[in-house]
Formats: C-alpha cells, sequence, structure tokens
C-alpha cells in the first residue's frame, strides 16, 4: 500500500532541517504547555500556604495579646503582693512596740532602755520596704 503524497510533502519530508525545526517547534509548544499546566498548579499551591499562613498569623497575633494580658495580670499580682509583705512587715514591727508596752507601765517608758528598744524597732521598721524592694523589669517588646 502506498501513500500518494504531494511532492512538496516529499520535499520537506527530504529536508531534514525543515523535519527537525518542526519537530524541535512542536517540542518546544508542548514543554510550554506543561510548564504553563505546572505553574497554574504551584500558584494555586501557594494560595492554600498563603490563606494557610495568614490563618496562622491571626492566630499568633491573637495569642501574643493573650500573652500580653496574662503578663499584666502577673505585674499586678506580684505588685500587690510586695505591697502586703511591706504592710505586714510594718504591722509586724509596730505589734513589738504594742506588746511589749504594755508590760512597761507609762512613768518608765522614758528610761534609756525603753527608747533604744522603740529606736531599733523603728530602724527595722523602715528596713521592710528595701527588704520587699520590687523586682526590676525588662521591658516587654510588642
Amino acid at each position: 500500500m502506498e501513500i500518494d503524497l504531494p511532492k512538496r510533502v516529499v520535499v520537506w519530508l527530504e529536508d531534514r532541517q525543515g523535519v527537525v525545526f518542526t519537530v524541535m517547534a512542536f517540542a518546544g509548544l508542548i514543554a510550554t504547555a506543561i510548564m504553563l499546566i505546572f505553574i497554574i498548579n504551584l500558584s494555586r499551591e501557594n494560595r492554600h500556604r498563603i490563606m494557610d499562613n495568614s490563618a496562622r498569623v491571626t492566630e499568633i497575633q491573637a495569642n501574643q495579646r493573650l500573652i500580653a494580658t496574662a503578663i499584666a495580670l502577673v505585674r499586678e499580682t506580684q505588685d500587690a503582693i510586695q505591697k502586703s509583705r511591706v504592710v505586714s512587715c510594718r504591722q509586724t514591727y509596730r505589734s513589738f512596740i504594742d506588746v511589749f508596752g504594755t508590760f512597761v507601765p507609762p512613768p518608765q517608758r522614758n528610761n534609756e532602755q525603753w527608747r533604744k528598744f522603740v529606736r531599733i524597732v523603728r530602724k527595722f521598721r523602715g528596713k521592710c520596704k528595701a527588704q520587699t524592694a520590687p523586682v526590676v523589669r525588662k521591658a516587654v517588646q510588642k
């Protein structure tokens, strides 16, 4: 079975450069089509990744706000504890004078021993603030 091809086609097929060029052009078109399909699929995947990442960013920002709130609460609690320590320390030393003062009659409260005792108690009572000095904090980055 012979196929009767036109003379132009036969000449074209015999010319190897024409055949090679046509095959290469066709291969180039196929490669370009495959690359476009790959790029389109890649952009779809990237869109999904971008959406996932934006959801994560929103979650991280919400967590940062929660952490900032918790830090503020801890600081308030620490400050309240420090204040209560100072008040407790001062009341303790004040109670020494009140308790031992009941055993010392008023005329004897002017003697040197009593005044020395009161001076010592007041000195310790004055150091209450230094004993419970607040913690130095670093600035929190926002």
